[in-house]
């Protein structure tokens, strides 16, 4: 697996790596993945854009294309501090209506980002769907059951993780963010304003710049 260094997501994580959102910090990540069979194949890739780094797989290769090898890795690749090769199937969860992750991600991250600068949704999305195909993607979310782990930080409020697999390019967008009050004495409470849980049902949001007539997956 390579890890694509994208010049314009560079800019954007410069932006995620520790946000000041007035009553909170986020701590952002968007990565982009690809495998190793497809880039040597791939004569149209941008070398001026982009950079490619490859990623140490510590899963057998006879494995290494399953969707459990491939998450731990790029857990491992992203939280170099944690371990995560001992995690199992039980460890990640298939997500059916992407809507509802694409609502999750616009309310608890990129309309939060907006609201300090100006047009970065409809930037960032323009970005990310020039990286792959939102219509042939299944997502999947990690799902932690330790304490060594960066979604469970005892000062975190809220958090989470996508993993995109794009069937087309056989890319991988990881999109992860981490919220952590600004002051001790806030609490979960103080965010639920704001915090969206996954849902297997369909969006409702008519405000979701990813549906509108510019950014619709359809």
């Amino acid at each position: 697996m390579i890890n694509l260094d994208i010049e314009n997501l560079n800019d954007v994580n410069l932006i995620l790596e520790r946000l000041d959102a007035h009553d909170r910090f986020i701590e952002a990540k968007i990565e982009l993945f690809e495998e190793i069979d497809k880039i040597k194949n791939n004569n149209s890739t941008n070398k001026k854009n982009i950079c490619k780094k490859k990623i140490p797989e510590i899963i057998n290769k006879k494995e290494k294309k399953s969707i459990l090898s491939n998450i731990i890795n790029i857990l491992n690749y992203v939280f170099p501090d944690y371990e995560f090769k001992y995690l199992n199937n039980s460890n990640y969860k298939y997500i059916k209506n992407i809507n509802s992750v694409i609502d999750n991600i616009n309310y608890n991250l990129f309309y939060i980002i907006e609201n300090i600068y100006r047009g970065f949704n409809k930037k960032i999305w323009k970005i990310l769907k020039e990286l792959i195909d939102f219509k042939y993607c299944d997502v999947y979310t990690y799902l932690n059951d330790t304490d060594n782990d960066p979604y469970v930080d005892k000062e975190s409020i809220s958090s989470f993780n996508y993993f995109f697999f794009a069937k087309k390019n056989k890319r991988i967008l990881f999109i992860s963010c981490i919220t952590k009050p600004k002051y001790k004495n806030q609490n979960d409470e103080d965010f639920n304003n704001i915090y969206i849980g996954i849902q297997d049902e369909p969006s409702m949001n008519e405000q979701n710049e990813y549906d509108d007539e510019n950014s619709s997956i359809y």
